[in-house]
């Protein structure tokens, strides 16, 4: 299972700060690794620093939201700049654009593609699919917005049980809304407890996008013979 968390910002409203910190917390403590999808000057630099002291390996991914992709793209040097001060891969994109070409993602050193535009609805399997020579798309399977409703979270907690009883892969994305009031509801809270107890229990594997484009590469690359 991987969980790809983004921000939402509606107009110029950027997430609040101690959502973000909360998500980071509570994901955190329960040794949930996560790919942290932010975009934020403000934000950024804070919320790295704090990523790079947590308990388990989380990941920074630049962000495409949607715009003109040549400016948007003009802000990767910063956030890849951002993610060298402290020392976090820079390995994953997340684009709500389309057409960003596999050139791009090569030429940035960029391993995993998670696209959440309008013509990737979510992924009925989750598998990953090479889009050129070490760049794979992760795509999406399911999602969650917080502030949400009881009702969501009760369906993704099927999912996760139907994840673990068939082996099947899960990708969240977990989108954190300015609208929040910067606490998390009980009901993600508990969700989030299952997660770890499953995880816990050998149950679920973890992985981050950038550590699942890095595992199929590994398994896809040929071995020379000794």
């Amino acid at each position: 299972m991987a969980i790809t968390v983004l921000p939402v910002d509606h107009g110029a409203t950027p997430p609040c700060p101690s959502m973000l910190q909360e998500a980071f917390t509570v994901l955190d403590e329960r040794h949930l690794p996560a790919t942290w999808a932010i975009a934020h000057t403000g934000s950024d630099l804070r919320l790295a620093q704090s990523l790079l002291a947590g308990r388990v390996v989380h990941e920074l991914a630049f962000v495409l939201r949607g715009g003109d992709i040549g400016n948007e793209a003009a802000g990767f040097p910063r956030f890849s700049h951002i993610a060298e001060r402290v020392e976090l891969p820079l390995r994953s994109l997340v684009a709500a654009a389309s057409g960003v070409h596999p050139s791009l993602l090569t030429q940035w050193g960029v391993e995993a593609f998670v696209p959440l535009g309008s013509d990737y609805p979510p992924s009925r399997t989750g598998l990953p699919r090479a889009l050129t020579w070490g760049v794979w798309e992760i795509p999406v399977t399911d999602r969650l917005a917080t502030p949400g409703d009881n009702i969501e979270v009760a369906q993704l907690e099927r999912r996760i049980h139907h994840t673990v009883r068939e082996s099947t892969r899960l990708h969240l994305l977990w989108q954190l809304s300015p609208q929040s009031n910067g606490r998390l509801s009980d009901d993600v809270v508990h969700m989030l407890d299952l997660v770890a107890e499953y995880h816990g229990r050998g149950w679920l594997a973890m992985e981050t996008a950038g550590s699942a484009a890095a595992e199929v590469s590994r398994l896809a690359t040929p071995r020379l013979a000794a």
